[in-house]
């Protein structure tokens, strides 16, 4: 069964240009700068089904257009052109700490930031004290967010999002944030997710990360899909193309000596 279908999707953004005045401008007073806006299509006739209970790696170079594919699977953006058809729930955690409200306390954000992931309120005073545990902020409960420390928000954002139940989890980079014990919230998090029948879709720069946890890949690169398939051979394209990481190169180093 398929459970994401992206139909020939394009999507364009204005954007918008500014040049710097002339030292004649300046001296007629015409000193603001010119602007001129043209259209970056971010994505170009995207097509891809993702079965259900898929885990698939997103991979590709900053503006390849990772994080559009997520926000139009997620509802975020409309495409310009084509479809995208999702069967079942979507729970996407793309940036933490995003939908918070600062001069809300820790407990009014758990329920305002759980309301708009989908959570019921039955379900949030179920899992509240879980959800204080997870982010480990059970002495800041009566705190406004926005005294709270990034790595706190983030924690937070986390422990409410990972508390929804989901068919369909996007992940854009989010187990790369925080300190080295809150990665590893995320990668347990991601252990148990990844031993369920939820389609995973993980964008990420972290190769090694792909490779351990999920058995197919799509690699984006200006907008379209270079491949799409086994994890090991589309990962082995994308490092003859754009060179290996530095960590495997230091590891491959290491191993030499």
């Amino acid at each position: 069964m398929t459970s994401i279908e992206i139909a020939n999707v394009s999507k364009r953004f204005r954007v918008s240009h500014y040049g710097t005045p002339s030292l004649f401008q300046l001296l007629r007073g015409l000193g603001q700068s010119a602007s001129h806006k043209h259209n970056f299509e971010a994505l170009k006739g995207v097509s891809l089904k993702i079965q259900k209970g898929d885990k698939v790696g997103l991979i590709g170079r900053n503006g390849a257009g990772k994080t559009t594919l997520m926000r139009l699977i997620h509802g975020i953006y409309k495409p310009d052109e084509g479809s995208v058809t999702v069967h079942g729930k979507v729970v996407a955690i793309l940036q933490l700490g995003i939908g918070l409200i600062g001069i809300l306390s820790v407990r009014d954000n758990i329920y305002f930031y759980g309301t708009i992931l989908g959570l019921s309120g039955s379900e949030i005073r179920a899992n509240y004290d879980n959800i204080l545990a997870i982010s480990e902020l059970e002495e800041f409960e009566g705190a406004e967010v926005r005294q709270l420390s990034t790595g706190m928000r983030q924690r937070l954002a986390f422990a409410v999002a990972t508390t929804v139940r989901a068919d369909i989890l996007l992940l854009d980079e989010v187990l790369a944030v925080g300190d080295q014990a809150f990665r590893n919230k995320c990668y347990s998090f991601l252990t148990e997710t990844l031993a369920k029948s939820v389609t995973v879709l993980y964008a990420s720069h972290n190769l090694a990360s792909v490779m351990e946890y999920f058995p197919k890949t799509i690699w984006l690169d200006n907008g379209r899909v270079i491949d799409y398939g086994d994890t090991a051979e589309v990962l082995e394209k994308y490092k003859s193309k754009y060179g290996r990481p530095l960590e495997e190169r230091q590891a491959m180093s290491a191993a030499a000596v």
